[in-house]
């Protein structure tokens, strides 16, 4: 992860990354006023512009325009066995799981997961959402969440 971090804020950043146990180094500074791009190792000037980032290409315009879309209402047979059909539906990759995903990440660095990402009986399934404590002497929490399920509304329940 990079971040940006003023420098009147970078001392007190740098105690915060040693206090959490995590590691946090200095790469560069920003501001010469110059209007370029420097890398410096030492005293020794590497690089002053940005031509091998974007190689001068110009920078995409995209125009968006919202459509109103009206879907018909599916008419189908109801199925004789639900439970495959149940099956089916819950092994989409929108609906399934995320427990293989939510177990790649660490969320009890430093114990400060107050509402954890995975609920149920064995913690297998996920929930709503993650609740953090960042600081630990504070009862002050960050809530994440997220849905994934882009097509859930592409039908309208007022039509």
């Amino acid at each position: 992860m990079t971040l940006a971090v003023p420098e009147k804020n970078l001392a007190r950043f740098l105690e915060l990354g040693r206090k959490m146990e995590v590691e946090a180094t200095v790469l560069g500074k920003l501001g010469t006023n110059s209007g370029k791009f420097h890398i410096l190792y030492g005293a020794e000037l590497l690089l002053r512009d940005m031509e091998f980032l974007h190689d001068g290409y110009p920078q995409m315009e995209l125009r968006a325009r919202w459509e109103m879309k009206r879907f018909p209402e599916p008419i189908f047979p109801e199925p004789e066995d639900l439970s495959a059909v149940l099956s089916k539906v819950l092994s989409r990759y929108n609906i399934c799981s995320k427990e293989s995903v939510i177990r790649q990440y660490d969320h009890e660095v430093q114990a400060g997961t107050v509402v954890k990402p995975l609920v149920g009986a064995f913690n297998d399934g996920p929930g709503d959402a993650t609740v953090f404590r960042p600081l630990l002497e504070n009862w002050e929490g960050l809530v994440i969440s997220s849905g994934i399920c882009p097509r859930y509304s592409d039908l309208d329940p007022t039509t």
